[in-house]
């Protein structure tokens, strides 16, 4: 898969000059219905998550060839949990050094397991505060083995049904349950947090 033939996106990109070096102008842009490409067809989320995410790192490299990952969401019901059949969001910052302050661009790519579909958004540049540490999404096994302990847990909370968020920033996966058919809002019926490198959840 390459950029220039594999995704056909339309690429923006100016370079100004300032005195301190070189800074980058960018014009947010959106993408939709790009195609996931793996090497499994039909996509396999569960036996090849780590060509999911080289797919979607080359899709934001296309606008942001610097980018690093730092956060990651998985959403779906729970009945579709294990077999990760839902939507992934992985969500990078690329950051530019500027005469008086520091400057990032954010991008998101959205991935839908059932369509085989990806979609990009990228931002405004915004002032660069934090300290953005790029994150890995193999420890402790990957996703399938992080979804595999969530559905255990809340089967543990006598939850029976419900819509799944699974969030990872680097410390540890949390996982919030809301009502089915909520898509991930209103009431959360569980909040718990999963260890990235051991797979422990909370008994208590």
């Amino acid at each position: 898969m390459r950029c220039t033939h594999g995704f056909a996106l339309a690429l923006v990109t100016v370079l100004v000059g300032v005195s301190c070096g070189i800074g980058r102008r960018h014009v947010p842009v959106e993408f939709y219905d790009v195609p996931v490409e793996t090497d499994d067809v039909p996509v396999d989320p569960v036996g090849n998550f780590e060509g999911i995410v080289a797919s979607a790192t080359e899709l934001a490299y296309c606008e942001l060839p610097d980018a690093i990952l730092t956060s990651f969401e998985y959403k779906g019901t729970r009945t579709s949990l294990v077999t990760l059949d839902g939507i992934m969001y992985f969500n990078y910052i690329e950051r530019y050094w500027g005469l008086d302050r520091d400057w990032a661009i954010l991008a998101t790519v959205g991935v839908d397991i059932s369509e085989a579909t990806m979609s990009l958004r990228t931002s405004d540049p915004i002032p660069y505060y934090g300290r953005a540490q790029a994150i890995s999404l193999t420890q402790g096994g990957g996703l399938s083995k992080i979804a595999s302990l969530a559905d255990q847990q809340i089967a543990y909370l006598g939850i029976h049904d419900c819509y799944v968020r699974l969030l990872y920033s680097g410390a540890d996966w949390r996982t919030l349950c809301y009502p089915p058919g909520s898509n991930g809002l209103g009431e959360v019926l569980c909040d718990f947090r999963i260890d990235a490198m051991t797979g422990e959840a909370p008994r208590d």
